[in-house]
Order: C-alpha cells, then structure tokens, then sequence
C-alpha cells in the first residue's frame, strides 16, 4: 500500500485503458450525479447517473520533483471542481433532485483522479526499471 497525494493507494493490475493512459501522458477526471427529474413537488422520474469528463495530462511534468507532483495534484483538483461544477450547471437543483451534493461530487472525482494517476505512475516507474534491467542485461551479456 502507498500514501501518495494523501490518498491511499492499493497496487492494480494494468488495465487496457490504463495501459492506453501511460502511453498517452494523460488521466481522466470524472464528475458524477445520479439525478432524477421533478415533476412536481412529490412526483420524481426514475433516476439516471450522468458525469462530465475532463482529460488531464502530465507529460510535461517530471515526477521526481516534488512541485511537478504537486502541479499533477492541482490540475486533478481543478479538473474534478469543473467537472462537477458543469453537472450542477446542466442538472440545476431545482430542477433535478441529485443523489448527492456538490462537494461529494467533487470528493470523489478527485479520489478517483488520484487514484488513477498514481496507478499510471507506478506502472510507469515500472515500466522504466523493466526497461532498466533489460539493458542491463543485454550490457552484461555482450561484455
């Protein structure tokens, strides 16, 4: 287990669409609701889970710097508060009855953005130590 970004973190298989995100730099951010339609004040539609989702990359960030960790951290936070932000915009309170309040919302796009960026970095850190061994091997085998 891993305490990175104040979050815990739990090793993961990699994934296709997390293999797809380290090759791409890049992690996805989504806002969730699940709203219902008011009719009228005591009659509501069935209720549906609705999310915006923003792209947030981290190719020009070096993750062996504390600061580029911390820039990584604030554009997920960014990104989790516009996501939600837009879904509150698009499904108004008085209009739509929501499953919970903006600042869950917010709450868990980031968790989820953390989490999913710090599997795309440890997968990273090892792909590069794999990359690192193989070299090293080939160096001591042509010796």
């Amino acid at each position: 287990m891993f305490l990175v970004l104040g979050f815990q973190v739990l090793p993961a298989t990699m994934g296709s669409a997390q293999a797809a995100s380290l090759e791409e730099g890049q992690v996805t951010v989504d806002g969730r609701y699940t709203v219902r339609q008011q009719l009228d004040r005591d009659l509501h539609m069935p209720g549906m889970t609705v999310s915006v989702s923003q792209r947030v990359t981290f190719t020009d960030l070096d993750f062996s710097r504390q600061a580029d960790l911390d820039t990584l951290r604030d554009r997920i936070k960014t990104a989790a508060r516009d996501s939600c932000l837009e879904l509150e915009r698009r499904f108004p309170p008085l209009s739509y009855a929501s499953g919970g309040s903006l600042h869950e919302c917010i709450r868990d796009a980031r968790r989820e953005g953390f989490t999913r960026a710090m599997t795309v970095l440890q997968m990273k850190a090892v792909a590069q130590r794999d990359a690192t061994a193989r070299l090293r091997t080939g160096l001591s085998v042509t010796q």
